[in-house]
């Protein structure tokens, strides 16, 4: 009789623990000031990927004026923050390393200074670079001791030849050998293997190029993507008919409603119906909220 009680035990608690340590969090909506997330919710599944761009004046503390995070059981991937315009992201600096700030980003005026990887040294003496207005001065290149002295080859760069190539020993390697992968504008790293990096392109991008980038035995990466924009963009503070709510993205062949400037003549708000077709922004006739859609 115990043990009958003792099996009916294991079976309602099992799955119940089973579920709690499969379960996962869902995200609250991040704190972003001097910003808007895309979609606005009060929470996030796990998984979710939102977009989140910034007011005049800042960014996003990573590149590009769009930027991503991603809901990892109850954590954002890259918390959504916005910097002031003048204020500089971390470079990514091939062969080298420099101390991190705690908030992520670097105000200006700053100043990092580089320490090369073993093997390599700075290319002439140059080991410190600083942010200037947002964009940071001539930084600091860690050679490989070889290149220094004219007998090998090295650095970072697209490479020359195709995989597998023989013509001068060059062939790929693992991509662990190049170091860091390159930084693409608007673009993350979503998959790393031992031979082959691949990237996806932010939301309102389009990946052109290739698909996996392969690391050479020169240290040099194959052939890098670009992502190219599919929006259109709005700064109705410079809009004489609508009202000055900041930049507004819109992706291609979407439209998007936009309160008008106020009126006398009008009794209600008056909003513009904004399409944006093949990268060009078309504003259409302010109209009542009554008709927006149809005057």
């Amino acid at each position: 009789m115990s043990g009958r009680y003792f099996g009916f035990v294991l079976l309602v608690l099992f799955p119940v623990e089973l579920h709690a340590q499969t379960a996962a969090e869902p995200c609250r909506a991040p704190r972003l000031v001097k910003g808007f997330v895309v979609p606005e919710q009060e929470t996030y599944s796990h998984g979710s990927k939102i977009s989140y761009s910034c007011d005049n004046g800042h960014k996003p503390a990573v590149e590009g004026w769009w930027a991503t995070s991603t809901c990892h059981n109850g954590t954002w991937s890259q918390p959504p923050q916005c910097i002031d315009n003048n204020a500089c992201i971390p470079p990514v600096i091939p062969n080298a390393e420099y101390t991190a700030t705690s908030n992520g980003w670097h105000a200006n005026k700053d100043v990092i200074r580089t320490t090369c990887d073993k093997g390599y040294e700075h290319k002439d003496y140059a080991a410190t670079a600083t942010c200037i207005n947002g964009t940071w001065s001539s930084l600091p290149v860690c050679e490989s001791r070889q290149t220094a002295t004219g007998s090998g080859h090295g650095g970072s760069g697209t490479a020359v030849g195709g995989a597998g190539s023989s013509g001068g020993g060059i062939h790929t390697v693992p991509v662990s050998r190049c170091g860091d992968p390159p930084r693409v504008e608007h673009a993350e790293v979503v998959e790393t293997r031992d031979m082959f990096v691949r990237y996806q392109c932010n939301n309102f991008f389009t990946e052109v190029g290739p698909e996996e980038v392969m690391c050479f035995s020169d240290g040099r990466w194959s052939q890098l993507p670009t992502c190219e924009s599919i929006y259109c963009s709005v700064d109705t503070d410079q809009s004489l008919k609508l009202l000055s709510v900041g930049m507004k993205f819109i992706k291609y062949g979407d439209n998007m409603e936009l309160e008008c400037r106020p009126n006398r003549s009008w009794l209600t708000k008056h909003y513009a119906v904004v399409q944006c077709t093949d990268g060009k922004v078309n504003i259409g006739k302010c109209c009542s909220e009554y008709n927006k859609w149809s005057c």
